[in-house]
């Protein structure tokens, strides 16, 4: 949550989000992403379920950010990161999966796992990437970067609907289905948040773009889906906003912002070769195996063959060597550069107001619903449930809901507001005249 210097706080922000108002209603493309499906959005986003057992995909994924933030610490000072400080990411990461194991929200074989595959990638990411250092051409201006701005209307005007609040001890959050009789009716300012991987600058031009690091065992297939991912101009109009209002304290006012890369990397298994055992007992090895089947750096071929006094321009080695720096190093990380106009960025706003609408409605349809049947015409599952695909965490809720089923889930707001000290009873900006019931 973002402290409680900024009366609005919200779930996995450590600080408010630069633009941010005293107070607002925030979504992010997290929130557009989850409303796709009206039943998941109700389950995580109104009534605030989350499962206590974590997944493991967005586990990686998480402690690859946090790797990766030691390595833009460096960049910040236009430099590679020392070994030290890398062998210092990975102890973080250990310490990390070992703190899911001691709460028994992942076993030890899981966690051990987890750091075998990111020792690995790191390992190549490294060595793909000058040691990690930063890119030539263009300089980090900033990393983990939350900015906020204000939804606009079509007339222009800051988005700020009915939405029904109610206080849950020294704060208030969105009401959930049941609570109508408490709820008071507020019309806060809604903003769009997003944090940002990395901000970089060229440097010699000073134009923006924005970087974003993804983890997939597919790089390939991943970026040919994020071809055409709309988070790409909702992170870029962050930054046109924030630029034209000067509130980025690290480049000059109204500086152009250009377009966005895609930087993924392999979060899979990396395998290392294999010595072939000779037809006899005692009998010498007859060499490494040249089985395409698993995913081996070039490089770790390689020095195999030194190791084990094989040598490398040997004709089969030779060409396996050639088929993994083709099929095996190509895809460790793919990056893809993607330019914008504000004509896109345009049509982002546009498209967001219509998501915050369709948001704020739904908010207040779960309120006003008296029965489960009316959540089921208010949000009803998708036609075609895509959870096998993507992951989805509340299968269990959605098609068979109950006591033992949520059992397995905490329930935790994503958004709350503290309490007005001088009119504790009301939520801000509400008066005793002015109050009503949604």
């Amino acid at each position: 949550m973002t402290p409680t210097t900024n009366p609005t706080q919200i779930e996995r922000y450590d600080r408010a989000p630069i633009g941010l108002p005293d107070r607002a209603v925030t979504i992010s493309h997290s929130t557009l992403i989850q409303a796709h499906c009206p039943r998941r959005y109700l389950l995580r986003r109104i009534e605030g379920l989350r499962p206590k057992r974590i997944r493991l995909a967005p586990t990686y994924g998480s402690l690859w950010h946090r790797v990766k933030e030691h390595v833009h610490r460096a960049w910040l000072q236009d430099r590679a990161p020392t070994e030290q400080e890398m062998i210092g990411a990975e102890w973080e990461a250990e310490q990390t999966l070992l703190g899911f194991v001691d709460k028994d929200q992942m076993t030890e074989e899981d966690a051990d796992g987890l750091m075998l595959r990111l020792r690995g990638n790191l390992e190549a990411w490294l060595r793909m990437n000058r040691g990690g250092a930063p890119p030539e051409s263009y300089r980090l201006v900033a990393y983990e970067i939350g900015l906020a701005m204000p939804i606009r209307t079509r007339s222009g005007r800051v988005y700020a609907p009915e939405v029904p609040v109610v206080r849950d001890g020294d704060v208030w959050r969105l009401a959930r289905p049941g609570e109508r009789s408490r709820a008071y009716v507020v019309r806060w300012p809604w903003y769009f948040v997003g944090r940002l991987d990395q901000l970089m600058a060229h440097r010699s031009s000073g134009v923006l773009w924005v970087s974003d690091d993804k983890t997939s065992a597919s790089p390939g297939d991943m970026l040919t889906r994020l071809s055409n991912d709309p988070q790409v101009p909702g992170y870029l109009s962050l930054v046109r906003h924030a630029s034209r209002e000067g509130l980025l304290p690290w480049v000059p006012q109204g500086a152009e912002v250009k377009g966005f890369w895609h930087r993924i990397t392999h979060s899979g298994k990396l395998s290392r070769p294999t010595v072939l055992k000779g037809r006899k007992k005692d009998a010498p090895s007859p060499g490494l195996s040249v089985a395409r089947n698993r995913r081996i750096p070039s490089w770790w071929y390689r020095k195999a063959l030194v190791e084990h006094g094989f040598d490398p321009g040997e004709d089969k080695y030779r060409d396996h060597l050639a088929y993994l720096r083709s099929h095996v190093d190509a895809n460790l990380e793919r990056i893809d550069w993607q330019s914008y106009g504000d004509d896109d960025l345009d049509r982002y706003d546009r498209e967001l107001y219509a998501g915050a609408a369709r948001l704020a409605q739904m908010h207040r349809d779960a309120v006003r619903a008296s029965t489960v049947e009316d959540l089921d015409k208010t949000h009803p599952r998708v036609a075609v449930c895509q959870s096998s695909k993507f992951g989805c965490d509340y299968v269990g809720p959605c098609m068979n809901d109950g006591a033992e089923v949520r059992h397995d889930y905490e329930v935790r707001a994503a958004q709350t507001w503290a309490v007005d000290p001088l009119n504790p009873a009301l939520p801000p900006g509400i008066t005793p005249d002015t109050w009503r019931r949604p």
